[in-house]
């Protein structure tokens, strides 16, 4: 693994959001790729995946191959010998390992633009460049402090950057705020509501017995891979699309006792 310089800029969440707007009129192009600032404006990606590398990756996927990593502005964060079957999740712990940020401030884009989702297999969207851009986002914490103070609203008394559902916060529709904000509350629900005493089990199966929760750590990575690609709709409210997610996207289910 080799890792790149160090010590760059690294966005605040007032920048990122701000950023994220810039972006959306302007998305990055790899051969003119934005200042560092710009960084979690890639977020937006998302809903504008960009042309798929087709046959050219889906050939590539069939052998291991020499990815390399690098930031906004073309810095060399990693060069990682990957195999058929390594996640963009997976990909995102051996960043952290060689050096590069925390796996919960990294986001994986392909040249085109299309934003990784955490169980994705890479080589499967590496084009023939074999590069990856990371993207640099401001931790849940840090964002979780910036909206709150943005929005007026009052964070857990234990875990003061949580946005918890004090005056029915995570039934606000995405109409209501920014995409990026909504996807940002959207984080908060399962750990607020984790927090307010709600567990989630395995569909099926006895909620009282502990081998049949759910570890919150594996619960938190689902989701946040759900929200990372999901593209909100102007009536999605936080909480309805996390029990839709429960219902439809897991085998898990949520209770209290």
């Amino acid at each position: 693994k080799t890792v790149g310089p160090r010590g760059r800029h690294r966005p605040t969440a007032v920048e990122a959001r701000l950023a994220m707007a810039e972006f959306i009129s302007n998305p990055l192009r790899s051969s003119d790729a934005p200042a560092p600032e710009v960084a979690a404006a890639m977020a937006a990606a998302a809903r504008s995946p960009g042309p798929e590398v087709g046959a050219t990756a889906a050939s590539s996927a069939d052998e291991g191959r020499s990815v390399e990593v690098r930031g906004l502005a073309g810095n060399l964060v990693a060069s990682l010998a990957l195999t058929p079957g390594h996640t963009a999740a997976e990909v995102k712990a051996l960043v952290a390992e060689a050096g590069g940020p925390p796996i919960g401030s990294q986001r994986l884009a392909t040249q085109g633009g299309k934003l990784l989702a955490g169980r994705e297999e890479v080589l499967k969207h590496v084009g023939e460049d074999g590069l990856l851009t990371l993207v640099v986002v401001p931790s849940i914490e840090e964002q979780g402090r910036d909206l709150a103070a943005r929005k007026g609203w009052q964070p857990s008394e234990s875990v003061p950057w949580l946005i918890v559902h004090r005056g029915f916060i995570h039934n606000s529709p995405c109409s209501d705020l920014e995409v990026q904000d909504f996807k940002i509350l959207m984080m908060h629900v399962p750990r607020a509501r984790f927090e307010a005493g709600y567990y989630v089990h395995v569909r099926g199966r006895c909620a009282y017995m502990a081998e049949n929760r759910v570890a919150k750590e594996k619960l938190f990575e689902a989701w946040d891979d759900f929200v990372e690609v999901y593209d909100p709709k102007p009536t999605d409210t936080a909480v309805d699309l996390y029990r839709r997610f429960l219902d439809e996207t897991s085998q898990w289910k949520e209770y209290t006792f």
